[in-house]
């Protein structure tokens, strides 16, 4: 819109301008509500994007805990299954022993 804007400019000579005064500013006026639109339209896409960079932020961190929390589970559970293994180890070796 504003190479627009300077095109008409380059275009309109004296002339044409001093006869197509009110035409020249009613297009000047149209192009000035354009881009006041766009303008709009940017910050609404700005906004947008705050959103969702936030909202992936939060789900990022989400999911990095629940990982951590998932790996400490994890881990607990394989000390508890290695102990019960080591027990049944240590049990079938004493009544091995004592069995003799």
């Amino acid at each position: 819109m504003k190479s627009e804007l300077g095109t008409l400019k380059d275009a309109v000579t004296n002339e044409v301008f001093s006869s197509n005064i009110e035409l020249y500013f009613q297009y000047l006026h149209i192009l000035g509500k354009k881009i006041d639109k766009k303008e709009k339209e940017v910050e609404k896409k700005k906004e947008e994007v705050s959103k969702k960079e936030e909202q992936l932020l939060t789900s990022y961190r989400e999911t990095k805990a629940l990982n951590i929390l998932k790996d400490e589970i994890i881990k607990d559970e394989l000390k508890k299954t290695i102990l019960n293994e080591q027990k049944n180890f240590d049990f079938d070796y004493l009544t091995r022993k004592f069995k003799k």
